[in-house]
């Protein structure tokens, strides 16, 4: 949930928390103020990761902030090899729910950081920018919050960027569906859901995921089977397809926490990308092959033919074989981000002022208001080609 002081709550419309709504750290942000030059900008921080994301303030703004928000965290999380469909429910679980909160929390990292932030935003001193960036300002945004993440000495021991991505990949998750009529092995599965965020440090660690081994060793014998009787694979081919998806269940699922197959739809395509195939073509084409007959097996034992599963996981794989197609370096935000754009962005926008926010966005007729919204509601329903 988004967090803002009393000083932001006209501009942002408040919600009283669901019952079901998730409360992981990962998914709070805290809205602060930030000044550059005369220009009130909003700073959102992490709660977990103290991660910041700059945005421009609600006076030069013309849309609701969590829109621009949203907006930029995508930007930021998009350099990283990881679904864009968990990209999108993360960024709508934070902004579906917004609560007041005090202008000072009980929070030392985060008041400690806040200072920090604000401090390097209100001392840059920078040079100009030519005006044709006017049309990359999200995208400036976005690499103005990297920056600010990579040059602060935080508290946690980690990067602030990078402690995010691993909270996205690794503690939001979009599990299969479970039902009443569900598979025997697909409620076995769920008996491991409680235990997701356990780590290799903690006593009952070991125990849960030796009993997940033994249940893994049925379903890849089921796998297997269902490669020979129902592809029609011989037994070498397909051998090799379960020694990809025994990789991914029981090493790459179990390296940080006690996942399940079922515990994340995207996290094959996350394996795909960020697991040992991904340097090799000849390995990367047998993964794929091994992934997307996983799919088809695991539509029927694990999903249960449930449609939004299966879509879920569809959209995550494609994405994943259209990253596997790009260079690294040509996707690596997070590394390729460099001193001087933020210098760009906020020398722009301090030579600026309101003119670029306000006017640009002014500018726009109702029409055209209408159909920006219809083309973004498009893009975000546009069903994906099926496995």
């Amino acid at each position: 949930m988004l967090r803002i002081c009393q000083s932001y709550q006209n501009a942002f419309t408040l919600t009283k928390p669901t019952g079901n709504h998730p409360t992981q750290a990962a998914l709070n942000w805290y809205v602060k103020p930030a000044r550059l030059g005369e220009i009130k900008m909003l700073l959102f921080i992490n709660e977990r990761s103290l991660m910041p994301i700059l945005i421009p303030g609600p006076t030069y703004l013309r849309v609701a902030p969590p829109v621009v928000f949203a907006h930029v965290l995508q930007m930021v999380l998009g350099g990283f090899q990881f679904a864009t469909t968990k990209i999108r429910h993360y960024t709508n679980e934070v902004v579906a729910t917004i609560q007041g909160a005090p202008e000072i929390t009980d929070d030392f990292r985060l008041e400690r950081i806040t200072r920090e932030y604000q401090a390097m935003i209100a001392d840059f001193d920078g040079g100009l920018l030519d005006e044709d960036e006017q049309e990359n300002l999200i995208e400036n945004l976005s690499q103005c919050s990297v920056e600010l993440a990579q040059q602060v000495t935080t508290p946690t021991q980690g990067n602030p960027l990078m402690d995010l991505s691993d909270a996205v990949m690794t503690e939001f998750l979009l599990p299969a569906s479970l039902k009443e009529d569900s598979t025997a092995l697909r409620q076995a599965y769920a008996r491991y859901d409680q235990y997701r965020l356990l780590t290799a440090g903690e006593p009952a660690f070991a125990k849960i995921v030796a009993q997940l081994r033994s249940d893994n060793e049925l379903m890849l014998k089921a796998f297997q089977a269902y490669l020979e009787t129902q592809v029609g694979l011989d037994s070498d081919p397909a051998y090799a397809l379960v020694g990809v998806i025994n990789n991914y269940v029981n090493d790459y699922l179990l390296a940080i926490h006690p996942l399940t197959p079922v515990s994340d739809l995207t996290m094959p395509a996350d394996f795909l990308l960020n697991g040992p195939y991904a340097n090799d073509e000849q390995e990367v084409k047998l993964a794929l092959e091994a992934v997307k007959q996983f799919g088809r097996f695991a539509s029927v034992v694990l999903w249960h033919n449930e449609k939004a599963d299966m879509r879920l996981f569809s959209e995550a794989l494609i994405k994943a074989e259209r990253q596997l197609a790009v260079e690294s370096g040509d996707s690596d935000f997070a590394l390729t981000s460099s001193q001087r754009q933020i210098q760009d962005l906020l020398a722009f926008m301090l030579k600026n002022h309101t003119d670029v926010l306000a006017g640009a966005l002014t500018n726009l007729t109702a029409a055209q208001r209408a159909q920006l919204a219809q083309l973004l509601q498009a893009v975000d329903q546009a069903p994906e080609t099926p496995l």
